[in-house]
């Protein structure tokens, strides 16, 4: 690699959108005062829509392509992507983003070579329409009209747009890929916590997203599966106290059912509880996972319900995920 200093693996995930794709494949090209490679990880678009992404690839050497036959889920296609860099710093980009400017992911490096204790870089996430902040990209439990602009510690970040430290992502051992779809995120800081690093929000580095705010909060059936399904498997797996953990599900299959999707709800549970053995393995035996007592803090410190009531905390759990954007 030419320059290692200023080396950066900007991973995409692919999965239809080909011309959104397209145009953030340019979008991490276009990045100036790094060295950027990227890397583009196909979760199966359809043939047909498919060479017209390969086309693109091919006018751009420094772009590697790679097609899955199906789909990996998030974190599994994530993985990937980052298995195939050796920079110090890796980007995730969703396929529907572009950066703001030429200069967001050295504004990132710098902050990551500032402070060598940030394990992950949250970005700012803005409409890729009007540039204002993205209500539904918005996890943390600080007001967003009145922090948005601030700098913060925090205990999770939003996939759509953030920076990992390749150092401590390939010590935890990088995302769990069992999660599939929803929280990924938030595992793998719960874990980059335990491994001594932090998270910092960083509103001078920002995403320009293209899905509105409206369909980003859409819940379906088959979103509510995999948050029932994964909420369990994660109380099972972090050794959170268990009126936390069970509260925490309880909520998720409540939230579900209240809202009318009760298919998805129920097999959701299911999957969840199938997973509860894997969950406990992990606790149990792997000292990645089992989070030790300054990490719990950590994470008590910045959670989005570290200054609720109970009451507040089950309306806060029990209602859609911008609720913290107000």
């Amino acid at each position: 690699m030419d320059n290692p200093d200023t080396a950066v693996d900007i991973i995409i995930l692919s999965w239809g959108r080909i011309p959104d794709t397209c145009a953030a494949i340019d979008s991490a090209l276009s990045q100036q005062g790094i060295v950027p490679n990227v890397i583009v990880v196909d979760q199966g678009t359809p043939d047909d829509e498919l060479s017209i992404l390969r086309a693109h690839v091919a006018q751009n050497p420094s772009v590697t392509l790679v097609c899955n036959d199906k789909n990996r889920g998030v974190p599994g296609g994530r993985n990937q992507a980052s298995s195939l860099g050796s920079a110090p710093y890796i980007v995730a980009l969703d396929n529907d983003a572009e950066f703001a400017s030429s200069d967001e992911v050295a504004k990132a490096v710098s902050f990551m070579k500032a402070d060598a204790t940030i394990a992950a870089l949250a970005f700012r996430i803005v409409l890729f329409s009007d540039g204002e902040d993205d209500k539904s990209s918005w996890p943390y439990p600080l007001s967003m009209s009145k922090y948005s602009g601030q700098r913060f510690q925090t205990a999770r970040f939003v996939g759509a747009g953030h920076m990992l430290r390749r150092s401590t992502f390939d010590a935890v051992k990088g995302y769990d890929d069992t999660l599939i779809f929803l929280h990924e995120e938030v595992d793998l800081a719960y874990r980059l916590i335990n491994a001594g690093g932090t998270m910092v929000y960083e509103p001078s580095v920002r995403i320009r997203h293209k899905v509105s705010a409206e369909n980003r909060v859409s819940w379906t059936g088959r979103r509510y599966y995999f948050h029932v399904r994964n909420t369990i498997y994660m109380a099972s797996k972090f050794n959170f106290s268990p009126i936390s953990s069970l509260m925490n599900a309880t909520l998720a299959i409540t939230r579900g059912l209240r809202s009318g999707y009760i298919k998805g709800t129920l097999q959701g549970v299911l999957a969840g509880i199938g997973l509860i053995p894997k969950g406990l393995k992990q606790r149990w035996f792997d000292s990645r996972v089992r989070l030790s007592r300054d990490a719990r803090k950590n994470i008590k410190a910045t959670s989005p319900t570290r200054d609720m009531s109970l009451v507040q905390k089950i309306r806060y759990r029990l209602v859609p995920d911008t609720k913290a954007a107000q």
